[in-house]
């Protein structure tokens, strides 16, 4: 059956030759080029919201469980292989995404909940993934 699927993405490791500082100078930027990344790879339906610091929320319409995988690690891929020019230098980010369905009765507290604790469990295995209800997503 197709529902909502909901993923929240973090920005959780930066890659660049600059030094901390101009890095925190730029780092708008490379959150701009995150969100363009995202928005870009998007259907026309589906939201793209910024969360807060570093946290962005996606909503995706009419999915199911693998497809809400298959889109999770793909805009994972994405926002890998992105890169933000500073100048010479090169910033490259990766992102680590929760995701889950969204099904009733759930609230929106326990929808975030749920992305959130996901996003905490790819933190725990090294970043630079995405878990979908608890499940590690892998490319097809």
């Amino acid at each position: 059956m197709q529902r909502p699927g909901v993923e929240g993405g973090y920005g959780d490791g930066v890659e660049a030759p600059a030094q901390r500082r101009e890095l925190r100078l730029v780092g708008d930027e490379v959150l701009k080029m995150v969100a363009q990344t995202l928005l870009s790879n998007m259907r026309s339906f589906d939201f793209v919201f910024r969360w807060g610091g570093e946290e962005f929320i996606v909503i995706i319409a009419n999915v199911d469980r693998q497809k809400l995988k298959n889109s999770a690690e793909r805009l994972r891929v994405m926002a890998q292989n992105a890169a933000y020019k500073n100048g010479k230098d090169e910033i490259r980010v990766t992102v680590s995404i929760g995701g889950t369905m969204a099904l009733p009765p759930d609230s929106i507290q326990s929808v975030l909940a749920r992305i959130d604790e996901f996003m905490y469990m790819c933190k725990e295995r090294g970043r630079n993934l995405c878990i979908v209800d608890g499940s590690v997503c892998h490319p097809e």
